[in-house]
C-alpha cells in the first residue's frame, strides 16, 4: 500500500481572545416570544454587553433594545414590531436584537471595556420593511406611486469614549431609492463600525428618513441586529448554530451562510434537493465511504472545534467567500472530505484509484483560491494539493487527511475569494474526483503545537495513514481495535490493536498518550545512507517481551538489535546498504515495530487473553508464540534527513 501522507500542522497553543461578542443566544426566551423590559429588570445584558432598555409600565411601552425569536415575517403592522424581516437570526439562529428609537433616549450599547467595535449584522424589522414597501396609515410608500421619489432610511452609529467624547460616526442605509438600484434591505448585512475608532465605550444610534412629518420621522424607527461585535479573525463557524453531528446544506433557501463577518455562498436546488457552494457541518464520520457522507471531513472534526465548512463545486456555481469590504485574507486550513479521500484512495464507480493498480500513475487533485477585488478583477491565485502522486519516490505520494495551512496573503486585498477544483482524473463531464474540500479557521494565523483531532497526540507527531497491519485494505487509523496479523518463521500471530487511532513516533524525544515514551539520542540522519539509534520505553513496560520485529516489504523480520533491558528496547535503523530498514535509500526511514515474547508454556493458550491485545497460536506441537503487539505497532516512525 502506498504511503498516504498526513501533512504536519503547526498550531498555536492558545487562540487569541477577542472582545465581547453576542448573538443573543444566551437570552432565555420561550418559543415565538420576545423580551421588551416589561419584567422591570432594566437593561438587556448579553455576554456582558449592555443594550439599553426603557420600559414604561404605565403606558406598557418601551424603547431602546428588545430581544426576540419571533419568526412571523408576514404580518405587516405595528402588532408585529418584534419580528425581523429575515424570519430568524443569522444562519437560522433563534434570537436576535430589536432596536427602537422612541421618545425617551436613543438606543445605546455599552461595552464592558473600551476598545474597537468591529460591527454587527443589521436588517429591517418586518414592520418597518412593509411600511416602506407598501406604505401605511402613518408613513408613505417608498418611491411614491410611480416609484420615482428619492426616498431613503438610514441609521447612524456614533461612538463615544469613557469621557463621553465622540470617537467617530458611520451610516448604514436600510433603504435607498435615490440611485439606479432602489432597495429595501430584507436580509442580514454587515454594518462596519471600525470607523468609530479604537477607544469606544458606548455606541449610540440615530435614525433619519426622507419621510418626515410634524412629529418627526414617519418611517418606523426600528432595525434588527445580530452577532454584535462579530470577530473578524479566526472564523471557525462556531457561531453558526450547527448542532453536533448535523449539517446545513442550504435547504432553508437562505442563499448563504455567515460566520463572523464573512459570507459563504450557497446555491440550493429544491427540485433536485441538491446544493453547491458551501455547507456547514459538524459530522464526525471519517471512515464512512461514498457520496452519502459528503458532509464529513476526513479529520472527523474542525481545526479546534466541531464545526467546519464544506466547499463543493457543482454544475452552476463555485464556492465563494465574500468579505464585507475589500481587505486581505491571511489564510485558512483545508483538508479532504471523507468522500473525496476514500474515492482517491480506493476508487469508486465514478473515479479512479489514485496511482492506479500499479500505484505508479501520476495522479493529483488540487484546490485553487482566486481573489477578486470589488470591481471583479482577479488579484491572484493560490494552489493547494489535496493529493499528489507525481513524486519520484512513491513514499512521498500522499492524500491529505489532516488540516493543512494555506497562506492566502499573495491574493492581496480582495472583496471575495472563489474556490475551484482540478485534477488528473478527467472524464467526459469534467473532473471525476469528487470536487469537495473542508475548510476551517478562515482569516486566521497559522497555529502551532496543538492536537487538532483531540487524540492525545500532538499534530507534529501524528503519523501518516500508512499502517494497514491486517492487510484488509483499510488503514488502521480508520478501524477500532483493528486486528493486526504478523508472520515470522511460518508462524502467524494475530493481536488486537490497542488503539483505533494511528499514532507515530517523531524524530524528537516526546511523551505520547499511547502508553509509551521514546528517546532518540541520535535520531536525525544528516545524509542518505546513514543510520539512527532509537530507544523505546513503553510506559507500562514490555510485559516480558524479549524480541523486537520490524515490518519490511518482505514481511516481519527480527531486528538486528533487540531488547536490552526489562523496560525498553533499542533499534538501530539504517537508510541504505545491506541492513536497509525500509527498502529505500532516500534520506528517510519508515518503521513499523512490534515486540513479542516466547511462551515457554508449550501447547497452551494461557497467555492469549492477557495484556489487552495479545494473541497466540501453536504449530505442530512445538513451542507456541504468545505475542503482545504493543501500542507501538500502530506507529510509524519517520526519520527524515535533517536539512543543512
Amino acid at each position: 500500500m502506498r504511503v498516504i501522507a498526513s501533512t504536519l500542522l503547526i498550531i498555536l497553543c492558545a487562540v487569541s481572545a477577542f472582545a465581547s461578542f453576542t448573538g443573543f443566544e444566551d437570552i432565555s426566551l420561550d418559543n415565538e416570544s420576545y423580551w421588551n423590559g416589561s419584567d422591570g429588570s432594566g437593561d438587556l445584558i448579553s455576554n456582558g454587553i449592555i443594550f439599553g432598555n426603557n420600559y414604561n409600565a404605565d403606558w406598557m411601552s418601551w424603547d431602546g433594545f428588545a430581544c426576540s425569536n419571533v419568526t412571523d415575517n408576514q404580518t405587516a403592522d405595528w402588532s408585529n414590531q418584534y419580528s425581523a424581516i429575515t424570519g430568524s437570526g443569522i444562519n437560522a439562529s433563534d434570537n436576535y436584537g430589536v432596536a427602537y428609537n422612541g421618545y425617551t433616549e436613543a438606543p445605546e450599547i455599552t461595552m464592558p471595556e473600551s476598545g474597537r467595535v468591529t460591527g454587527f449584522f443589521i436588517s429591517n424589522s418586518t414592520y418597518a420593511y412593509n411600511s416602506m414597501k407598501h406604505g401605511d396609515d402613518f408613513a408613505k410608500k417608498f418611491g411614491g406611486e410611480i416609484g420615482e421619489d428619492p426616498d431613503w432610511y438610514a441609521v447612524t452609529a456614533v461612538g463615544y469614549d469613557e469621557t463621553g467624547t465622540e470617537t467617530g460616526r458611520t451610516d448604514f442605509y436600510l433603504a435607498d431609492y435615490r440611485g439606479e438600484d432602489d432597495y429595501i434591505v430584507n436580509n442580514w448585512r454587515w454594518f462596519d463600525l471600525s470607523e468609530l475608532g479604537s477607544d469606544v465605550k458606548t455606541v449610540e444610534f440615530e435614525f433619519a428618513s426622507s419621510d418626515m412629518g410634524d412629529f418627526g420621522m414617519n418611517t418606523p424607527a426600528y432595525f434588527v441586529l445580530d452577532n454584535f461585535n462579530a470577530k473578524t479573525e479566526q472564523i471557525s463557524f462556531e457561531d453558526t448554530s450547527t448542532t453536533a453531528g448535523s449539517y446545513k446544506n442550504g435547504s432553508d433557501v437562505s442563499g448563504e451562510y455567515i460566520s463572523g463577518n464573512l459570507r459563504f455562498a450557497n446555491n440550493y436546488n429544491a427540485d433536485w434537493m441538491s446544493w453547491e457552494g458551501f455547507a456547514l457541518s459538524s459530522v464526525d464520520a471519517p471512515a464512512t465511504k461514498g457520496y452519502m457522507n459528503q458532509y464529513a471531513a476526513v479529520t472527523g472534526g474542525g481545526v479546534l472545534s466541531d464545526t467546519y465548512a464544506v466547499a463543493y463545486s457543482g454544475y452552476t456555481a463555485e464556492p465563494v467567500i465574500t468579505l464585507p469590504a475589500e481587505g486581505s485574507v491571511s489564510g485558512l486550513y483545508i483538508t479532504n472530505t471523507a468522500y473525496a479521500f476514500w474515492s482517491m484512495l480506493e476508487g469508486d464507480d465514478f473515479a479512479k484509484k489514485f496511482g492506479g493498480e500499479t500505484e505508479d500513475d501520476p495522479d493529483w487533485f488540487k484546490a485553487t483560491f482566486t481573489g477578486r477585488d470589488a470591481e471583479g478583477n482577479a488579484t491572484g491565485s493560490v494552489d493547494v494539493y489535496l493529493a499528489d502522486y507525481r513524486f519520484e519516490e512513491s513514499g512521498d505520494d500522499y492524500i491529505l487527511r489532516s488540516w493543512k495551512w494555506v497562506d492566502l496573503s499573495p491574493l492581496g486585498d480582495v472583496k471575495d475569494v472563489t474556490v475551484s477544483f482540478s485534477g488528473s482524473d478527467m472524464g467526459d463531464f469534467g473532473l471525476n474526483t469528487p470536487a469537495y474540500a473542508a475548510l476551517d479557521y478562515i482569516n486566521s494565523a497559522e497555529l502551532s503545537n496543538s492536537d487538532l483531532n483531540g487524540n492525545g497526540v500532538s499534530d507534529d507527531h501524528e503519523a501518516p495513514a500508512t499502517a494497514d497491519l491486517d492487510d484488509d485494505g483499510t488503514p488502521d487509523a480508520f478501524q477500532d481495535n483493528a486486528l493486526s496479523t504478523i508472520t515470522n518463521n511460518g508462524e502467524t500471530i494475530t493481536a488486537t490493536a490497542l488503539s483505533g487511532t494511528l499514532k507515530s513516533l517523531s524524530a524528537e524525544a516526546v511523551t505520547e498518550r499511547a502508553a509509551y515514551t521514546f528517546a532518540t539520542p541520535s535520531v536525525s540522519i544528516t545524509a542518505e545512507g546513514q543510520q539512527a539509534d532509537i530507544n523505546i520505553y513503553p510506559e507500562n513496560g514490555l510485559n516480558g517481551a524479549d524480541t523486537v520485529f520490524i515490518r519490511k516489504a518482505t514481511g516481519w523480520q527480527e531486528a538486528e538489535d533487540g531488547i536490552t533491558a526489562s523496560n525498553y528496547f533499542g533499534i538501530t535503523a539504517y537508510d541504505g546498504g545491506v541492513y536497509d530498514t525500509d527498502g529505500l535509500e532516500n534520506g528517510e526511514i519508515n518503521l513499523i515495530l512490534a515486540a513479542g515474547t516466547v511462551d515457554e508454556d508449550t501447547g497452551t493458550d494461557d497467555d492469549t487473553s492477557s495484556g489487552g491485545g495479545g494473541g497466540g497460536c501453536s504449530a505442530g506441537g512445538g513451542d507456541s508464540l504468545g505475542w503482545l503487539l504493543l501500542a507501538l505497532s500502530l506507529g510509524v516512525i519517520t526519520i527524515r534527513r535533517k536539512e543543512q
